[in-house]
């Protein structure tokens, strides 16, 4: 049996086919629910002893951090605040169902000023978790993954304003296109990679 983490999956996933093709030195960050990492250095996928490189646990002693919540997590959570205040924004038009990720995203691009708030605090928040891996892996580049990447692109921008208090070796920063397949893809790409390196050692059942 061949197994691998989620995140140890996307960082495959992204360097074959996504924003890190041909970077030997990443780190694909999952940034939606919880924040998980797989780092790549030197073109091979780091494990660890006990199959931990890239845990980001250690999120919790970081200030301005203090846990792995993800984007979509906190922009849900920051909203439902916002909207127990009197606050003028049109995520009040979602408040009934309840305010998404996207909806955050979508009122920002529109102006809102409480959704655009929301969305400076979460570039901020990246960009500590991100000067941490950098100043630990120092990767050239750090990549955005899972689901919420096909709306963070709006914080490339703010992410790198931040950065440089945070990190004195700031990787370029960018978000995968391969949005929520970013697992799938690298769970195909690590098939491959097993029947490559073992196909003088496998048995193919011949039908009786």
């Amino acid at each position: 049996m061949l197994l691998e983490n989620d995140a140890n999956l996307a960082a495959l996933g992204d360097r074959w086919r996504g924003a890190a093709a041909g970077v030997d030195d990443v780190v694909v960050i999952l940034a939606s629910e919880r924040f998980g990492s797989g780092v790549i250095d030197g073109g091979r996928l780091l494990h660890g002893r006990g199959g931990g490189a890239g845990e980001l646990a250690f999120l919790d002693m970081v200030e301005g951090v203090g846990d792995t919540y993800g984007i979509a997590a906190l922009a849900r959570t920051w909203a439902a605040d916002a909207l127990a205040g009197k606050a003028k924004t049109s995520l009040r038009d979602h408040a009934a169902k309840g305010v998404e990720a996207e909806h955050v995203f979508a009122a920002a691009a529109d102006g809102d000023a409480v959704a655009r708030a929301i969305l400076e605090r979460l570039a901020d928040r990246m960009a500590r978790v991100i000067g941490a891996v950098a100043t630990m892996i120092n990767p050239e580049l750090v990549v955005i993954g899972g689901a919420v990447a096909n709306s963070a692109g709006v914080l490339l921008e703010p992410i790198a304003r931040h950065l440089a208090k945070y990190t004195a070796t700031p990787p370029r920063v960018a978000v995968s296109p391969l949005g929520d397949s970013i697992v799938t893809v690298g769970a195909v790409r690590c098939a491959l990679d097993y029947v490559e390196k073992n196909t003088l050692d496998l048995e193919l059942a011949v039908p009786d």
